[in-house]
């Protein structure tokens, strides 16, 4: 965990670390869009887990390779600015959440349908449900094949919303716990992940994050010092860098 005067350097620092470590890591910046759109367009999880990584749109057949995700990363999702640039990767995310979901089901009913009688797959969509309830649990998420709504527990039909309408904090939430879940095992590098979050929320939400992905090493940069407290791991303060 570092944190920091404003201006000594964090950010960069996270991205110096992101390009030493390579394929191993992946990066979510301070600077992110947290539009949602349960409407995005369907792509294959092939084309959208590149998109998410490299922040390449549409790739070559010759691009789809993990060891090829840094070439591109700091061209395409960083737009050769990795410290500044407003990352706007919440489309990819959707994407990337709905392909592999319709993937697990489309098998799931194949072998229903010759024979097989086996659970279904949890997909990260389910768990990225679970986990958001757990950290709001006042409210249910209800996913279907082609849009998401917030259901207040306990309201009734009439009050549910589009996942569009979400607050900032449900968003954020929601946009963290996809980020962690997609991220390949190594490293994963969050910059102000108290971003729109209340601090009563904010540690519940890294606990539950934190236990998700054991097969990865985090770096936290924040501002506050109270969440930083709470965290378990070596707290660094950056003077300048």
């Amino acid at each position: 965990i570092f944190v920091g005067a404003n201006g000594s350097g964090k950010t960069r620092l996270a991205s110096w670390l992101e390009e030493r470590a390579g394929v191993d890591a992946h990066r979510v910046s301070a600077h992110r869009a947290l539009t949602l759109n349960p409407s995005v367009v369907k792509v294959s999880e092939g084309q959208s887990k590149f998109r998410l990584l490299s922040g390449i749109d549409t790739p070559s057949i010759d691009q789809y390779s993990q060891e090829s995700i840094p070439t591109y990363r700091q061209g395409n999702r960083w737009r050769s600015n990795s410290s500044t640039h407003l990352l706007d990767d919440f489309d990819a995310l959707l994407q990337w959440l709905y392909a592999e979901q319709n993937n697990i089901a489309v098998r799931d009913l194949n072998n229903r349908y010759n024979g097989a009688s086996v659970e279904p797959a949890k997909t990260k969509f389910k768990q990225l449900t679970e986990m958001w309830e757990r950290v709001l649990p006042t409210k249910r998420l209800i996913v279907t094949a082609d849009d998401i709504l917030v259901d207040p527990s306990g309201a009734g039909n009439e009050s549910r919303y589009s996942a569009a309408q979400m607050s900032d904090g449900e968003r954020a939430i929601f946009y963290m716990i996809g980020q962690v879940l997609f991220a390949p095992p190594g490293l994963i590098i969050f910059d102000e992940p108290e971003l729109h979050i209340r601090r009563a929320v904010l540690g519940r939400l890294w606990d539950e994050l934190e236990a998700s992905r054991r097969d990865c090493a985090f770096v936290l940069i924040t501002h506050d010092l109270e969440f930083a407290a709470t965290r378990t791991g070596r707290k660094l303060v950056v003077r300048s860098f």
